[in-house]
């Protein structure tokens, strides 16, 4: 198979607060709703906060079949959700003849924090012997990424990473020709204990805690002209910095202004966009202290004025890394319609200008690692329809 360089991004798959699929999730943010509500998935009795950006109506048995979802906690469900979404918006199907080139790199966090918080506990309440064995793969960081793997039949380049966002990655497995389509997916969920830390260390004062899955397929310039896919939006490239002197928790420290400014510039360099041709950026910023960061180096990087900005998190909360991906969605639907959404209901929303087409994503991990993707409109020469 002839793989060219270019790698396009050809379907999007959602599980989120604001919707269980990329027009769902589009819909609401051209309506600028928010996706924060009281939380039902635990008790909050006894805590000051009790809201959160959880995901409503999540029906496994809407994704797959019951043989194969029972065996999956809900952290591990919604990430195989969001992913056959994504493949099946982008027209792929995996075979015995391609899947050898078709892979799937997760990001995440915590992990599948609320399984694991169930087990400690029923190990220290009840003891080994009374807890069976069954549930303890639903507990490893990567269970998810095996889950996927299974469900879809994919024999191409499998991770589970907690740093380097997962496009990030798979663009790289493009552009080195190790696959031919890759599935780059994230997913943290809410979870008690987490919750209640976070509540009672007073951090809930200043952000909102949030969950979801989120996948984008990307193919290598062959792969998707090869199959006539219909292409979304091109990825042009990326970077990652770590701040040295952060000793980081994301709600009350922050990377240096420079940092973030750095990361910003050095992921234009490489993709070869100046700062003027950036119409759009989906802003890491949860309403703690990386917001000033962020902001500081947005004026360095643009001093002329800027570009829109889409504070995706005040409308599903911090979710860590789900945002790295489910802010490669928002930026893929602003390119594919031209649109830069409102960020409160009723409020006004921004064509992206021919000249300033592409969208910067922003995302930031626990321990001070900043990570800029560069989106834009596919070059020509390729289908640009779906």
């Amino acid at each position: 198979m002839n793989i060219g360089t270019r790698v396009y991004c050809t379907g999007a798959g959602v599980i989120s607060p604001l919707g269980h699929d990329r027009h769902s999730f589009w819909s609401a943010l051209r309506s600028g709703d928010s996706g924060i509500t009281e939380v039902t998935l635990f008790d909050t009795t006894g805590l000051r906060h009790h809201r959160a950006g959880e995901v409503r109506g999540f029906r496994p048995a809407d994704y797959m079949q019951s043989s194969r979802y029972r065996r999956m906690d809900r952290y591990s469900q919604m990430a195989v959700a969001a992913v056959g979404t994504a493949l099946r918006d982008a027209r792929l199907q995996v075979t015995a003849e391609n899947a050898a080139v078709v892979g799937s790199v997760l990001s995440t966090t915590f992990g599948p924090s609320a399984s694991i918080d169930g087990y400690v506990q029923d190990l220290k309440y009840r003891g080994p012997l009374e807890v069976s064995p069954s549930r303890f793969p639903n507990t490893v960081l990567n269970a998810a990424t095996g889950q996927i793997s299974m469900e879809f039949g994919l024999k191409g380049p499998s991770s589970t990473l907690a740093g380097l966002p997962a496009a990030a990655y798979c663009f790289d497995l493009l552009r080195e020709r190790k696959a031919a389509a890759m599935v780059a997916s994230a997913i943290d969920e809410l979870d008690r204990t987490t919750y209640t830390a976070y509540s009672q260390l007073g951090l809930l004062d200043r952000i909102t805690l949030g969950e979801g899955a989120a996948a984008v397929v990307l193919e290598a310039e062959g792969a998707a002209s090869s199959r006539g896919a219909a292409v979304l939006a091109e990825l042009f490239g990326y970077a990652s910095l770590t701040d040295p002197d952060l000793q980081a928790n994301v709600a009350t420290e922050a990377p240096s202004a420079e940092t973030v400014r750095r990361c910003m510039a050095l992921a234009l360099q490489r993709a070869g966009i100046g700062a003027d041709r950036v119409g759009a950026v989906v802003l890491m910023a949860n309403g703690g202290a990386v917001d000033a960061a962020e902001r500081q180096a947005l004026e360095g990087l643009f001093p002329y004025g800027g570009p829109a900005l889409l504070p995706l998190k005040r409308l599903t909360g911090e979710n860590f890394h789900c945002h790295s991906v489910l802010g490669l969605v928002a930026a893929i639907l602003m390119i594919h319609h031209g649109t830069v959404p409102a960020t409160a209901p009723g409020g006004p929303q921004r064509s992206l200008a021919p000249e300033a087409p592409f969208v910067l994503v922003n995302a930031m991990d626990l321990g001070g690692s900043v990570s800029t993707v560069v989106v834009g409109p596919a070059r020509e020469g390729v289908c640009r329809c779906g």
